[in-house]
């Protein structure tokens, strides 16, 4: 290893300890700021980030089954199950059940479920908006890029270890 090697391997190497560490105080910050249980507008509903997860999934990628619905929000079927059940109760998703085939159940957002969840939608955007309010454009810009990169990595790395690559990014996942 030469010289100019072992910088740029050191260098690489504090990269990801800066990223690591920046992730944890990121993540403690925003559990720390209270963000879950969100406030869905409906009174009396508020909602943990894993129904969260399955309501935003069902209102932006349409109706599903249990099954994929708990691998694209990376939960077990049960876990999935019971989030399922408190989500159907307060009249966010409901399940019907088709003509073709009545050993199915499929899952889709109720109106009242989208539109929960495009409120908490506009509440996350308004508090990335806000955290960004000293970057400019370009550092917005390049931060989006870099960030949405990083996540595609994750989710590749995520949906080969634990779907075989068949995952919710993929075209035959449906």
């Amino acid at each position: 290893m030469t010289a100019d090697t072992r910088m740029q391997v050191e260098g690489r190497d504090v990269a990801v300890s800066h990223v690591l560490d920046a992730w944890v105080r990121a993540a403690r910050a925003f559990s720390a700021a209270g963000v879950y249980p969100v406030d869905t507008g409906i009174p009396g509903v508020r909602l943990e980030r894993p129904a969260y997860t399955m309501l935003r999934e069902l209102d932006q990628h349409g109706p599903r089954r249990l099954g994929d619905l708990a691998s694209a929000s990376n939960l077990g079927v049960s876990h999935a199950s019971r989030l399922v059940e408190g989500l159907v109760r307060e009249g966010l998703v409901e399940r019907t059940v088709p003509t073709d085939d009545r050993r199915v159940t499929i899952l889709a957002v109720t109106p009242e479920g989208g539109s929960a969840a495009r409120r908490i939608e506009r509440q996350f955007r308004g508090l990335i908006t806000d955290r960004l309010e000293s970057f400019d454009e370009q550092e917005i810009t390049d931060f989006a890029t870099l960030f949405q990169r990083f996540a595609d990595e994750l989710v590749g790395w995520s949906t080969t270890k634990t779907c075989g690559g068949r995952g919710p990014e993929s075209e035959d996942y449906r």
